[in-house]
């Protein structure tokens, strides 16, 4: 709706928008990864990166969830041999972080 409002209306929204990105559990939230708009990845502290696309694909795709998200993940030998593991995704073998097609607004 955001972006309904902000990129096809031209209306600058002024609505409070939930920010769900910090974890309670003690390990790393998304706001801990920073995000590279022009080579469209996230990149962890260690200096790994998380893609929505790590190989190409003979029919192109999207990469769009129903959810309107791009999931971007971390490669299994990236997570596999990080120090930092046990704070970022101690209960599954990579990282992933879901952005908003709308994240801009």
């Amino acid at each position: 709706m955001l972006g309904w409002l902000g990129d096809k209306k031209g209306i600058q929204p002024h609505v409070p928008v939930w920010d769900k990105a910090q974890r309670q559990d003690g390990s790393f939230s998304r706001t801990d990864f920073v995000w590279n708009e022009q080579r469209n990845e996230y990149c962890f502290p260690t200096g790994k990166v998380l893609r929505g696309d790590w190989r190409p694909f003979k029919n192109p795709r999207a990469h769009i969830t129903k959810a309107d998200t791009v999931i971007y993940r971390a490669s299994v030998h990236d997570c596999a041999s990080c120090p930092l593991k046990a704070r970022c995704c101690r209960d599954t073998p990579t990282r992933k972080i879901a952005r908003s097609v709308h994240e801009s607004a």
